[in-house]
């Protein structure tokens, strides 16, 4: 069964490969779960949960219960799949959850989608067997120009975002894991602009690198539904892909532009792209 998470930090294009992913090869997959967010919390219940303590029964069950729910499972199922206290059978629940909805889509795998789960991935990496991850990154300025501009435009889910300060830090960290973790073949860095530019070479190089069954180029599992109706940001997936256009310019004053470029560790993405700067 393959396993796949696609992680990034938020704005990335984290869907579009997604959505990519699920129509060339045979894989399942889901809206956002977050997972392993859920039941591990914060530093401290990461830290537990990774020694393998699971986090209390409340938090755990609920986000069994949210997962089921996702993956429309039966009864009979989602009965046999209990809390434990052991967080080593909280994520194999998850995972046999996630292979039993892959056979009932009569796919060889699936995918997992939560860009956050970057955060999680020594947890994953350690109770999900065979897992694998795809770390899609995308030039910093022009994450964080999209980051406030969905704050502004979905400003009771995402106003607490339009602070520049939070896409730097999540940016910086998502470059940093992906940096840290490319020499890994567990883990393949996506840069976003050299995935939008060639998609189907892109999508090559991730099938060779993890064995994935199917055929770039060939759709095969479209109509999936990956995207909640609540998540109007993320409209527009299922268009021609094609590079998005940088809102960088209009949403910052000079002085956030200068901010921004001086705490960004643009070095990172530089480094993994070969020295290749996205605004040369």
């Amino acid at each position: 069964m393959h396993r796949l998470f696609v992680v990034g930090a938020s704005r990335s294009g984290t869907t579009v490969v997604q959505r990519s992913l699920v129509d060339r090869f045979e894989l399942a997959s889901l809206p956002e779960t977050n997972f392993f967010g859920q039941t591990t919390g914060g530093w401290l219940g990461t830290l537990l949960c990774t020694v393998g303590i699971s986090r209390g029964r409340r938090k755990t069950s609920k986000a069994l219960r949210q997962l089921w729910e996702l993956l429309d499972l039966d009864s009979r199922t989602s009965a046999e799949l209990a809390y434990s206290r052991s967080y080593r059978r909280v994520a194999e629940t998850f995972a046999a959850s996630m292979d039993e909805f892959a056979r009932q889509h009569d796919a060889a795998g699936w995918i997992e989608k939560t860009p956050k789960h970057y955060r999680k991935w020594a947890v994953i990496g350690r109770f999900v067997d065979h897992a694998r991850f795809v770390h899609v990154l995308r030039w910093g300025p022009d994450v964080v120009a999209s980051i406030r501009d969905r704050a502004l435009r979905f400003p009771d889910a995402y106003g607490h975002q339009r602070p520049i300060r939070k896409g730097i830090v999540m940016w910086n960290h998502a470059a940093r894991v992906a940096e840290k973790l490319s020499t890994k073949p567990e883990h393949q860095v996506v840069l976003y602009e050299r995935f939008a530019a060639n998609p189907e070479l892109v999508l090559g190089e991730l099938g060779q690198a993890f064995g994935l069954p199917g055929h770039p180029g060939r759709a095969q599992r479209k109509g999936q539904a990956i995207v909640l109706d609540a998540e109007g940001w993320k409209s527009g997936i299922d268009k021609e892909i094609e590079p998005a256009r940088s809102k960088f310019d209009e949403l910052f004053t000079p002085d956030e532009k200068r901010k921004l470029l001086r705490r960004l560790s643009l070095d990172r993405y530089r480094r993994l792209a070969g020295g290749w700067d996205p605004w040369q």
